[in-house]
C-alpha cells in the first residue's frame, strides 16, 4: 500500500480529467512531492479504476474521499482518504495522481486497483470424505479475495499430513479474469500411512504397558502426528503421578514401507522425586499445594527459587516478619530418587502491642482514629497494613488543608515481650490553608459562574493540591468535549504564608471551536449503515 501524488503521464491524459477536456501534465517531472501542491485549490476530484475500466466505481469508495472540489490541498487529507478506502477491504492498491484540466486547474484522481475475488472454486483429487477439511485448510471462499496460493497450498498439505497422507502434494491454480478469478486445487494425496509398529524405550516394563495403553498405538491404526503429540499429555500425567517430575519425552518415526510408520517413544524418566514441606505454621497446606503445582512444569532452579521467595513473602505478610524459607535437593544414594524439600523457619508471629501518634494537634485527633483505628492491640502485625495506615493518615491531613503534612512510622518491640510491637506514627502537620480566591483568566467559552460550577472550588474550602489539580483536569476535559479539542488549562495556587490562604488562578486557552464534519462509515459487512448511524451519539454539526 502506498499513497503518493504523481505527475500524470501522457498515456493517462485521455482518462485523467472529466470529458470532454483532456488532462495535461503537471509542470514538474517524475514524482511530485506533497509540498508541490501545498496551498492550491483542488478543482476536481475523480475516483476511477486503475486499469481504465468504464465500470462504475463503488459509491462507498467515492464517499470515503475527504477532499472535495474547492478544498485546499492537504497531504494529510489525501493519506486519510487512502486509508479509509483501504478499510473497505476491496482493493489491492490505491494510487493518487495530480492532473491538470484544459484550463490549467489542478485536480486529484484516486485510482483503484481491485482485489481479485473468487468466482469459482473447485477441489479435485481429494480423498473421499475429506473434501470439506481440505477446503477449510485452503481458506478459499466464493466471493472473497483470492488467498495467497503458496500459503493455501502449504496449509492444505499440512492438514493432509496430519490425517496420515505424509507424501501429499497440493497444487493451487488461479485463473484471473478481470476482477474475478477461478481457483482450482489439485490434490495428489499419495498413500495413507498407518502404524506399522510402536515401542517405548528406556522406561520400566510396567510403565511401558501403561504408556502404550494411553497412546492406543495399535498396528494398522491411521498415523496422525498431531493426534499423537496431543496424546502425549496423558503420558506426562502418568509420569507425574508416578513421581517422575523431571521426566522428558521425545519421539521418532521411520518409514521402511511408504504405507507404514514405525514409531519409537523415548522416555527419560529421571529419578523419582519426593516432595517435602517442613516447618511451616499449621500443616503448611498452602506451601504444599504451591510446590505440587510446580510439578506441572519442570522443577527448574529458577522455578524453585521463585517459589521460595513467594512463600517467604507470604509468611512475612502474615506477621512472621523474621521468616526465612529455603529449598534443598537431596539425592539418594542411587540416581533413582531425589528429594526436594521446602523448609520454613518462621520465627515468632508478631502482634500489635500499642499504637500511638505524636505531633498531631488535638483538634485533628479524629483523623488519626479514622486512619489508625483498625490497628488494635493483640492484632497480628502486618508491615504493609501499618505502612498503608501511615499513608492514609497523611492523606487525611492533606484533605484537611495541611498541604505540607508529613507522617513517618516506626516499630519497636516491647522489652517484656519482643513479639509484641509498639507502633508510633510521628506527624508534622504543617500549617493548614484554605482557598482565598478562585479566578479564571484567558479566553474561556463559558461564564465565570459556569466555570466555578465545573471546577467545584469555593472560597473557604480547605486547600488540597489534588483537588485543585483535579479541577484543572475537569475544566480541560469539559472544553474538549464541547468542541475545543486543543484547549489547555494551567493552574497556579500560591499560598500566602501570612494569611494561609491560597489564591487559585486558572489560565485558559480554549483554542478553535471544532464541529463534527462528515461522518464516514466503512468496513461494515453484516450490519446496515443506517442501523449503526442511528446509534451514534453524535451528528454532523455537533461540537
Amino acid at each position: 500500500m502506498f499513497c503518493s501524488v504523481l505527475a500524470a503521464t501522457a498515456a493517462d491524459r485521455a482518462a485523467s480529467a472529466p470529458a470532454p477536456t483532456s488532462a495535461g501534465v503537471l509542470p514538474q517531472s517524475g514524482r511530485a512531492r506533497s509540498a508541490d501542491l501545498g496551498g492550491q485549490r483542488i478543482a476536481f476530484v475523480t475516483v476511477a479504476w486503475a486499469d481504465g475500466s468504464s465500470d462504475p466505481v463503488p459509491e462507498a469508495a467515492s464517499r470515503l474521499v475527504s477532499l472535495r472540489p474547492g478544498d485546499t490541498y492537504r497531504a494529510l487529507a489525501v493519506r486519510q482518504s487512502v486509508k479509509q478506502i483501504f478499510s473497505l477491504g476491496r482493493f489491492r492498491d490505491v494510487r493518487v495522481e495530480a492532473a491538470l484540466d484544459a484550463d490549467g486547474n489542478t485536480g486529484l484522481r484516486f485510482l483503484l486497483d481491485p482485489l481479485s475475488r473468487v468466482r469459482e472454486f473447485e477441489v479435485r483429487g481429494a480423498p473421499p470424505g475429506l473434501e470439506r477439511q481440505i477446503e477449510e485448510a485452503l481458506g478459499v471462499e466464493t466471493g472473497e479475495p483470492v488467498p495467497d496460493a503458496t500459503l493455501a497450498r502449504m496449509a492444505a498439505e499440512e492438514r493432509l499430513r496430519g490425517l496420515g497422507y505424509l507424501d501429499a502434494s497440493v497444487r493451487v491454480e488461479v485463473d484471473p479474469a478481470g476482477s474475478d478469478a477461478a481457483v482450482e486445487a489439485v490434490v495428489e494425496p499419495g498413500l495413507r500411512a498407518r502404524v506399522g509398529s510402536f515401542r517405548v524405550e528406556t522406561a520400566p516394563e510396567d510403565l511401558t504397558r501403561e504408556i502404550t495403553d494411553e497412546l492406543e498405538m495399535t498396528p494398522g491404526r491411521v498415523w496422525s502426528e498431531p493426534e499423537f503429540v496431543e496424546r502425549l499429555a496423558g503420558v506426562r500425567r502418568i509420569l507425574r503421578e508416578r513421581g517422575y517430575l523431571l521426566a522428558d519425552l521425545d519421539f521418532a518415526f521411520r518409514r521402511d514401507d511408504p504405507s507404514l510408520v514405525d514409531v519409537v517413544l523415548l522416555v527419560e524418566t529421571g529419578p523419582e522425586v519426593v516432595l517435602e514441606v517442613l516447618g511451616f505454621p499449621g500443616l503448611g497446606e498452602g506451601a504444599q499445594l504451591a510446590l505440587w503445582a510446580l510439578t506441572e512444569r519442570r522443577l527448574t532452579d529458577d522455578a524453585l527459587e521463585g517459589l521460595r521467595q513467594q512463600q517467604e513473602a507470604l509468611l512475612i505478610a502474615d506477621g512472621y516478619r523474621d521468616a526465612a524459607v529455603t529449598v534443598e535437593r537431596f539425592p539418594a544414594d542411587s540416581d533413582e530418587r531425589l528429594t526436594v524439600r521446602l523448609t520454613a523457619e518462621p520465627g515468632p508471629r508478631y502482634t500489635i502491642g500499642s499504637v500511638s501518634v505524636e505531633g498531631l494537634p488535638a483538634e485533628s485527633a479524629a483523623l488519626a482514629e479514622a486512619a489508625l483505628g483498625p490497628l488494635r492491640e493483640g492484632r497480628v502485625f502486618r508491615e504493609e497494613e501499618w505502612a498503608a495506615a501511615g499513608g492514609g493518615l497523611r492523606r487525611r491531613l492533606l484533605q484537611a488543608g495541611h498541604y505540607r503534612a508529613e507522617v513517618s512510622t516506626s516499630v519497636a518491640p516491647r522489652p517484656d515481650d519482643p513479639a509484641a510491637l509498639d507502633l508510633t506514627a510521628r506527624v508534622r502537620p504543617g500549617p493548614a490553608a484554605t482557598i482565598g480566591s478562585v479566578r479564571f483568566e484567558g479566553a474561556a467559552p463559558e461564564s465565570p459562574e459556569e466555570l466555578r460550577q465545573t471546577a467545584m472550588l469555593s472560597v473557604g474550602m480547605p486547600f488540597v493540591a489534588e483537588t485543585v489539580v483535579g479541577a484543572r483536569e475537569t475544566l480541560e476535559t469539559r472544553f474538549r468535549n464541547r468542541g475545543f479539542l486543543d484547549a489547555v488549562v494551567e493552574v497556579e495556587a500560591p499560598v500566602d504564608p501570612a494569611t494561609r490562604r491560597a489564591e487559585v488562578v486558572f489560565h485558559i486557552r480554549a483554542g478553535d471551536f471544532l464541529t463534527v464534519g462528515e461522518v464516514i462509515v466503512a468496513g461494515l459487512a453484516a450490519t446496515s449503515e443506517s442501523f449503526l448511524r442511528a446509534r451514534l451519539p453524535f451528528r454532523e454539526g455537533d461540537p
